[in-house]
């Protein structure tokens, strides 16, 4: 029982070897998880050994490579130690609990438009559950000539509908103006991304080297996005973006995997100044041209 931790830390520091030698000596072509176990024999095994297993998709199995390996070991290695204890800030929470001190606000009047539907809504359904009409009771205690009676009976019902008529005219009024605000703030956000990537093109030019893979890759979500080659959703994290983005051929798809793959090692895996860099920034540089020429 004493020697049993120093055996499993022997298999883990094993398994750590295993992952640092695949990453040494493995090509940059070899992609898939079959190809890397034939390539560095118990690779697999050693994944599953870290803890590792569970991040990898049916998906990432067949397109892990090199770049892949080395996410996987800087994910390893960040959360291998525990967090540092950091204190909680309550006097943030004042705010919150101020708003939840005030006294309930009343609730919003109603226009004469709602109380007029509401009324009409309410007398609808009373005539739909009751034996017989109001108006007919009305006639019926009231005595009057068979025409004035017709006259007033289906005068009161053509009212019902011209009323049910403005009701509907005013919804479609209401949708549509809706509609066209929705137009317009689609028309201003495709301005506002063209901008935006001007802005991020002269940004990239004069970031720091270190910062040109996340910029970059901003750039090539953007196009992306307003080429119809990508949904915008903001939660995608940067394997999900390669997964579901579509790209003309492999090669583009890989430049894009690279530029995110990068991006992710050094803003989460601290990897300074990374040696392949400026080859993945001008690869990825030249997939944007083609997918920005293909927008032109």
């Amino acid at each position: 029982m004493l020697a049993a931790p120093a055996v499993f830390a022997q298999e883990d520091r094993s398994a750590r070897r295993v992952l640092d030698e695949c990453i040494e000596s493995v090509a940059t072509d070899v992609v898939g998880m079959e190809a890397l176990e034939a390539a560095c024999p118990g690779i697999e095994q050693a994944l599953v050994d870290l803890g590792l297993e569970p991040f990898i998709s049916d998906l990432q199995r067949d397109t892990i490579g090199l770049y892949g390996l080395m996410n996987l070991q800087s994910m390893e290695q960040r959360y291998r130690e525990a967090p540092a204890a950091r204190t909680l800030q309550v006097e943030n929470l004042k705010p919150v609990l101020d708003q939840l001190q005030q006294p309930v606000q009343a609730e919003q009047q109603l226009t004469r438009f709602e109380r007029f539907k509401r009324w009409l809504r309410g007398l609808v359904e009373r005539q739909a559950s009751g034996d017989d009409s109001w108006l007919l009771r009305w006639l019926d205690e009231h005595r009057m000539s068979e025409t004035a009676r017709n006259i007033l009976f289906y005068g009161s019902v053509l009212l019902v509908v011209l009323l049910a008529a403005a009701v509907v005219v005013n919804e479609v009024r209401v949708a549509r103006r809706g509609r066209l605000k929705r137009g317009r703030t689609r028309a201003s956000g495709i301005d506002a991304t063209s901008d935006l990537l001007a802005a991020r093109v002269q940004d990239l030019d004069s970031a720091a080297r270190n910062d040109r893979p996340s910029i970059l890759l901003q750039m090539l979500v953007a196009t992306l996005v307003k080429t119809g080659r990508l949904q915008a959703e903001r939660s995608l994290t940067h394997r999900e973006l390669t997964a579901r983005a579509r790209f003309d051929d492999s090669s583009q798809r890989d430049s894009f995997q690279r530029v995110a793959q990068l991006a992710e090692r050094i803003v989460y895996g601290g990897d300074d100044a990374p040696e392949e860099l400026d080859e993945v920034v001008q690869a990825g540089r030249a997939l944007h041209s083609k997918l920005s020429g293909a927008l032109s």
